[in-house]
């Protein structure tokens, strides 16, 4: 069963509304895409504004699932900014993420963000040439978001 369900581009109110009213149990996930992540917290803030509290999650994703890597300081303040304001939207940083990469990008962010309380996001990272999932990446990719998460 689908629990979440991220959304990309920019929903209408009116029609998150009615998939949450087809399937209230299901938690939504705002992509927060480059154009959103170029304005800053602020303009994200008023982006979620006429959905209320129909988000439960939000994914800052500057790559807007790209793979492209994103730059920490900058997520990080738009990470504290939407904390500040959404303490109840869960957070998560998209963007870039490898196997390689994972351990150390966590560290960073949980050094920036002084807590784990927050997700991570892959997918381009860890496909093969075909752009067919490999699970031999993926056990890599969870491996090294462990470890990253482990250590602080």
């Amino acid at each position: 069963l689908c629990r979440h369900l991220q959304l990309n581009g920019f929903p209408t109110a009116s029609d998150v509304q009615a998939l949450l009213r087809d399937f209230p149990e299901l938690k939504l996930v705002f992509q927060i895409r480059k154009e959103l992540v170029a304005q800053g917290g602020d303009a994200i803030l008023r982006a979620l504004e006429p959905h209320g509290d129909a988000f439960s999650h939000a994914l800052i994703d500057p790559s807007a699932g790209t793979g492209v890597t994103f730059d920490i300081d900058s997520a990080v303040n738009i990470y504290q900014r939407i904390s500040q304001e959404r303490p109840d939207l869960e957070l998560g940083f998209a963007g870039g993420f490898s196997p390689e990469n994972t351990a150390d990008r966590v560290r960073r962010l949980r050094a920036a963000t002084g807590t784990k309380n927050w997700s991570i996001d892959v997918e381009g990272k860890v496909r093969d040439a075909n752009d067919v999932l490999d699970p031999v990446k993926t056990e890599a990719y969870i491996r090294a978001a462990k470890a990253g998460f482990s250590l602080f």
